[in-house]
């Protein structure tokens, strides 16, 4: 929530009104500050009480139903913080933060659709916030505009290239075969984040497709390491060792997997490793 106070704080810049603070209805200045002491104390129930009656005096200041909407949301009422950053819209419809934060509101609601529209809005009222492209890259893959996405997190990464933009651009990357620029991008990744799972996992998939079974078989095993858990890694694992006819080791990792399906009542796949697993048997 950090990062988002920091968001909006940049996005509202240029919307601070003429009328200096001090002339503001004192209780209205109380109501805010008492509401943003309470943000700082992890309170957000009281943060929103005080927020209430700072809107009960003055209803047309869009930033308080931000900052009501904003406590909400860290609530989990993503419905009344829609509401808010929706009122907030209504009352100053050319403040990126409102259209910033309700596509935020509309993500966790799952209406992605819109959210897009609400991060399009953010981005022509206000093009400099590089987190936005992010944000609308994530909505476009869930989308299927793959294309688009790329296109958004590569903007992120000119700017200022991270984890996220790395690892969403390789997941939309996939999605549209192109396994090479994947795999880069999940390289890139791991370079920010080196004990983590998914990219692993996920470019061991990559080269998979690209039949690199020997880089395969290593990087599932590298994401195996950080989460012996996974039947998915091992199942993978196995078959990459099967296309190298390495069998007993693909059966010892499809064994495994077998059982970890087992285990998490994953009947699907649990019944596909054991037909796979008699067909190696005679080859092991």
């Amino acid at each position: 929530m950090k990062k988002i106070l920091l968001i909006i704080t940049v996005l509202c810049l240029s919307l601070i009104p003429s009328v200096s603070f001090a002339d503001e209805n004192y209780m209205l200045k109380e109501y805010i500050q008492q509401g943003h002491i309470y943000t700082q104390l992890n309170r957000p129930n009281k943060a929103i009480e005080c927020y209430t009656k700072a809107l009960q005096i003055d209803p047309k200041r869009s930033e308080i139903y931000l900052y009501r909407g904003m406590e909400k949301f860290d609530l989990g009422d993503y419905k009344g913080a829609d509401k808010d950053f929706a009122s907030a819209i209504a009352v100053n419809p050319k403040n990126a933060a409102s259209y910033y934060m309700r596509g935020t509101s509309l993500t966790a609601l799952g209406k992605y659709k819109e959210a897009l529209n609400a991060y399009n809005t953010t981005i022509k009222l206000n093009s400099n916030v590089i987190d936005t492209y992010l944000k609308r890259g994530q909505i476009k893959i869930i989308l299927g505009d793959y294309y688009g996405a790329v296109k958004d997190f590569t903007n992120v990464i000119n700017v200022t290239p991270n984890f996220e933009s790395y690892a969403y651009r390789a997941k939309a990357r996939y999605n549209l075969n192109d396994y090479k620029g994947a795999i880069d991008d999940y390289t890139e990744a791991i370079s920010y984040s080196l004990g983590d799972y998914n990219s692993y996992y996920n470019r061991g998939l990559a080269e998979m497709k690209l039949q690199d079974y020997s880089k395969a078989v290593r990087d599932f095993g590298r994401a195996i390491s950080y989460d012996k858990t996974s039947a998915d890694a091992y199942y993978f694992r196995g078959l990459s060792q099967g296309s190298l006819s390495k069998y007993k080791k693909a059966v010892k990792d499809l064994e495994k997997a077998k059982t970890l399906y087992y285990k998490k009542g994953d009947t699907a796949n649990y019944q596909k490793t054991v037909k796979f697993l008699d067909k190696l048997q005679n080859k092991k």
